[in-house]
């Protein structure tokens, strides 16, 4: 049996010969985990993906490792997770091979992003940088495609936090790297990093695991260490600290031989194949009915009752997969659809899936390994409606098709899941949906089984019968006071005509106001709000009730206590050598003295004092911070610190300067002349490099110029060739995405001046002449500008120039008189080139 196992947002492994099989999957809610179905609510087989080793699901993608070593990838691309460039997202029905790996022994996801650990012992990333947990290599940026991570060597196995990355090597060391904001990199700091380096204190390590915010490693003698964010106790020590910087021992935890942990909770096994859970229990994922339902679950690990002869765990967000001895898949907690249940406080048996070899959940969905082969296997769709507003559908697979039409019989456990009696599947199918009603409102929830047996051979889907639910939903149960948290408002049907109203009320309006009430959309299930808790050093605990009709639900939030109220950059966004001023704001008057906040700044582009003190009886201090020029645009993290309280983190963005100017003077000019090119930024400049293309090789452009650092002008001379015929040069000029282009007409020398003519020559003052120019050839392409003077421009007005169009000999233009009292004779000159034409016109009174 193979021991690779995938934990929900992370992973761990011992690289060792793995068992290929058939990747299971069933989850609820996010279709684009499945490549070639709507979405799943029990465990079936994938399409497409082949023979898998070993799978791991991210927030809403997966990523799979097949037995010849390929990883492919479906899902969301929106951090380009993918690691397939810039495919839209979601990718439906579509299967990704993510390009530049080598041969990959074991894959592991984080919320958006991947890690493949290469056959060489070599660690590979893509998807999102936010945290720089994709190494040195790719700077601040998301990547797209696969980059190795460098600094890593003799790595066996690898695992993925919310945006950290581990290594365990063969010498039993544990190397981390990626965001450090909760001591997740265990090296006795909060300092964020790119470059891995090693967790301290940690040696004879067999097994790391990633667990969001936090991390586990197992040691050879079956002890377990965590470092990292503690919440309600989530690292198991006992310990009521917030945060854990270096790794700690757990002291209920011995003869240990397989740990796994998700954002949430945490499962340990022991060697005689007891399980231990610890961690939050809003969604009942400590497998313990007796434990209270509640985000503060316990600190201390304990035995899940009635789980024995356990072989394998992978704890997901709010739920379990665990593999018993004799390879069948038990499931807790928040179960994603595959038991027909949203969760469920004791361990119980997943249908259809036997002879599981790995395990892995992601945020909404499960997956498994098994090597059953699945001649029929059924699935509904969707796999969980609200009975009186939903249906569903039976959809029936025959692994390998039929040659001839093929009966089904059909059966359903319950009335309220109405399907036919029978179905065939078509010579030359595979497969076959078959409609089911769900016509009545149901008082609690059911679960239908629905039966399609082809002969002997008997497949299995159950259906969820959920009656009318309001939900409450925290994404995050615990924030820090003055910070916001995303309050969504759910119903399991789409309202009716008109919406819904909900009736919201808090039992801390102090702590955090909210409105009070809020509208379901008409056709929608949910809405969610923003709401902003209020300054306090105090920890406080909210709970809030929501009322819609009959229906009712309640959620609560845990608000810790900060002295920081609030950290920012005030502009948050600007171009590099600018100055910015960090606005720091306390949650009460500070005493006499003041508060000393420190401020801890990883970064050399901005440059910052490393603490300020809040005036006595003040609850604001403003610092001015001075940043450098940067060539590529970076988000740079500073974190604020008070002494006993949590730290806050603001994030100033630099940008490098743009083109704001780009001129070519003159924009006419002759074949051989020499034209003046001037470039301008919005900031001073870090030595950019602008970048020209020009659309004709007579225009002599240089594919680049260089602003040299500390100026924000470009100035240089460009030199034209002689043409046979006139041309339009389009120039353009770019730097970082930024456009600008302007152009210039490059003319052949043009014809001799032969003559200008007046018609008439003689005319009484006020009224209009003619005059036309005349040249001694046909004008080239471009045409030719020709110049024009009056002698007495009061008597006789000219235009400045006149137009002979390309293929013309000549042009006319007006002479407009004036009034005169006597006559006047002058002239009207004529020049191109220096050639010089006259005419005489007499204005007469």
């Amino acid at each position: 049996m193979s021991t690779l196992l995938c934990v929900g947002f992370l992973l761990a492994l011992k690289v060792q010969t793995p068992s290929a099989g058939v990747l299971y999957s069933g989850g609820y809610g996010y279709p684009i985990n499945r490549p070639h179905q709507a979405y799943r609510d029990e465990m079936g087989p994938t399409e497409g993906v082949g023979k898998v080793v070993q799978a791991d699901g991210g927030f809403t993608h997966t990523v799979a490792l097949r037995a010849d070593g390929t990883v492919v990838t479906w899902g969301s691309n929106e951090e380009r997770q993918l690691g397939q460039g810039d495919l839209p997202s979601p990718v439906p029905g579509t299967m990704v091979v993510v390009p530049g790996l080598p041969k990959c022994v074991a894959v592991a996801a984080g919320p958006t992003f991947c890690l493949a650990l290469s056959a060489a012992g070599e660690v590979y990333g893509w998807g999102s940088n936010a945290g720089w947990q994709l190494g040195p290599a790719v700077g601040t940026r998301n990547s797209k495609y696969a980059t190795k991570i460098v600094g890593l060597s003799n790595i066996q196995s690898i695992s993925a936090g919310n945006a950290t990355g581990y290594a365990l090597r063969s010498d039993g060391t544990v190397w981390a790297w990626g965001n450090n904001s909760y001591g997740t990199l265990g090296d006795g700091t909060k300092v964020s990093r790119q470059q891995p380096a090693l967790v301290v204190g940690l040696s004879n390590i067999i097994q790391i695991d990633g667990a969001g915010l936090r991390a586990f490693a197992l040691k050879s003698d079956g002890t377990v260490y965590g470092w990292g964010e503690n919440g309600f106790g989530r690292l198991g020590a006992g310990s009521t600290l917030p945060q854990v910087t270096s790794p700690v021992q757990l002291p209920a935890l011995s003869l240990i031989k397989r740990i796994s942990g998700a954002n949430d909770h945490a499962l340990a096994l022991r060697d005689d194949g007891l399980v231990y859970s610890w961690g939050q229990n809003d969604a009942k994922q400590l497998g313990d009915p007796g434990a209270p339902a509640t985000y503060q679950g316990r600190s201390l690990p304990a035995i899940v009752p009635g789980l024995s002869d356990i072989s394998e765990i992978a704890a997901g967000p709010g739920s379990n997969l665990v593999v018993d001895v004799d390879q069948n898949l038990w499931a807790f907690g928040r179960t994603n659809g595959v038991l027909g249940s949203f969760s469920i406080a004791y361990p119980t048996r997943v249908p259809n899936v036997e002879k599981v070899v790995s395990i892995a959940s992601g945020e909404y969905h499960h997956l498994a390994v098994s090597q059953t082969a699945t001649p029929v296997w059924c699935q509904t769709v969707p796999g969980q409606v609200v009975g009186g507003h939903e249906n569903s559908a039976l959809r029936i697979v025959v692994e390998g098709g039929t040659a001839v039409d093929l009966p089904i019989s059909l059966a359903s456990s319950t009335s309220a899941a109405q399907l036919a009696s029978s179905a065939v599947i078509p010579a030359g199918q595979s497969e076959v949906t078959v409609p089911v009603t769900c016509p009545s409102l149901v008082g609690t929830y059911q679960t239908a089984v629905l039966t399609a047996a082809v002969g002997a051979t008997r497949g299995a889907a159950s259906l969820g019968l959920s009656p009318e639910r309001l939900d409450l939903r925290l994404p995050l149960g615990e924030v820090d006071a003055g910070d916001s948290a995303a309050l969504t408002i759910a119903l399991n049907f789409a309202a009716p005509a008109g919406g819904v109203k909900v009736g919201l009320w808090t039992d801390r309006p102090d702590a955090l106001p909210i409105p009070a009430s809020a509208h379901i959309p008409e056709g929608q299930k949910h809405v969610t709000l923003s709401v902003k808790t209020t300054p306090s050093a105090s920890y406080r605990v909210s709970e809030i009730k929501a009322q819609a009709g009959p229906l009712s639900a309640t959620a609560v939030l845990g608000i810790r206590g900060n002295l920081l109220s609030s950290v920012e950059f005030v502009p948050a966004i600007l171009v590099g050598t600018r100055t910015a001023t960090l606005r720091v704001v306390v949650a009460r008057p500070a005493p006499e003295g003041g508060t000393r906040v420190d401020l801890l700044n990883p970064n050399h582009q901005i440059t910052a004092p490393d603490y300020c003190f809040v005036p006595a009886g003040k609850k604001t201090v403003s610092v001015l911070v001075r940043t450098r020029a940067v060539t590529t645009e970076v988000t740079l993290p500073l974190t604020a610190v008070v002494s006993g309280f949590r730290p806050k983190v603001a994030n100033l963005t630099l940008r490098p300067p743009t083109l704001t100017e780009f001129t070519v003077l003159p924009q006419r000019v002759e074949g051989g002349g020499v034209l003046n090119v001037r470039i301008a930024l919005d900031a001073v400049s870090a030595g950019d490099i602008v970048g020209f293309t020009c659309t004709d090789p007579a225009v002599q452009m240089p594919s680049s110029g260089t602003v040299e650092a500390g100026f924000r002008t470009l100035k240089f001379t460009v030199t034209t060739l002689p043409v046979s015929e006139s041309v339009y040069a389009s120039i353009k000029a770019r730097l970082r995405g930024v456009v600008v282009s302007t152009w210039v007409l490059v003319t052949v020398p043009p014809p001799p001046l032969a003559s200008v003519s007046l018609t008439p020559s003689v005319v009484k003052g006020g009224t209009t002449v003619w005059g036309t120019v005349t040249l001694a050839s046909r004008a080239a392409k471009g045409g030719v500008l020709v110049d024009l003077k009056s002698a007495l421009p009061n008597v006789a007005s000219v235009p400045p120039t006149v137009f002979v169009a390309n293929g013309s000999t000549s042009a006319r233009f007006a002479i407009t008189t004036a009034a005169v009292d006597q006559p006047v004779k002058l002239s009207i000159t004529a020049s191109l080139k220096g050639v010089v034409k006259k005419a005489a016109l007499t204005v007469n009174p």
